[in-house]
């Protein structure tokens, strides 16, 4: 098995991102630093990363209904309320994209370096639906320059697809969909329109959602569900 293949099982990160661990002199075979990206593990093969050794884990899928006041990560240095608190279990599982303390709503989290990495990566486009409050209105024009795209960031143009569900006075209600998935995408858009976002609840990601489960809770995915994911990105 090739060595990136094996540390990716193994929950570290995605193939690429193994990749990196290889090349800057961090990966041991049988006590020997292999610095090579075409380097092979043999069944019988010891492997350290920084002097620990390490072994493939079995693969784990969750599904989080993220409640607010929770930071998307494993560890945080200024010891907020993480995610990982939520689904107290043995193995490491990243979460699959952020969603930041204020925000709600399904989150992935798998130790599944390659499929990580491909529900992540823009290129595949997986979708993610929103429900977004804002406050105040939005008008016909702004609508309208949302749907031809927006700038965020220099050179960025956001084009979500979005509709109104409902508006009052002083707030509105918007269903939108993004295929990417920026650090705070969602609030760099409206906030280049000068709205300020009430709430954001992520209903779908993948077509996985989190209707059946209380704000905090998790379940492990099914099998129809993970294939449904690996499908989306060519993994099936």
């Amino acid at each position: 098995m090739r060595l990136n293949k094996y540390l990716a099982l193994c929950g570290l990160d995605s193939r690429r991102g193994c990749e990196e661990l290889i090349t800057a002199g961090r990966v041991r075979i049988n006590g020997v630093v292999v610095d090579k990206l075409s380097a092979q593990v043999m069944p019988d093969d010891k492997v350290l990363l920084d002097g620990k050794v390490i072994q493939p884990q079995p693969l784990v899928y969750v599904l989080l209904n993220k409640p607010r006041g929770y930071i998307t990560t494993r560890h945080d240095e200024f010891q907020r309320q993480t995610v990982a608190q939520l689904v107290p279990l043995p193995v490491k599982l990243n979460p699959v994209g952020r969603l930041d303390a204020d925000s709600s709503g399904v989150l992935l989290l798998t130790n599944d370096g390659e499929l990580h990495y491909r529900l992540t990566h823009p290129r595949f486009g997986v979708i993610r639906h929103y429900r977004v409050t804002i406050a105040g209105k939005l008008s016909p024009g702004e609508m309208q320059q949302l749907q031809k795209g927006i700038e965020i960031l220099p050179g960025k143009v956001a084009r979500p697809t979005l509709k109104r569900i409902k508006s009052r006075d002083d707030h509105t209600v918007l269903h939108l969909e993004l295929g990417e998935g920026l650090n705070r995408e969602i609030r760099r858009i409206f906030t280049a329109l000068g709205k300020k976002v009430l709430a954001l609840d992520r209903l779908a990601y993948g077509g996985i959602r989190c209707r059946e489960l209380r704000r905090g809770a998790w379940r492990y995915l099914t099998s129809a569900e993970i294939s449904r994911l690996k499908k989306l990105v060519g993994l099936e």
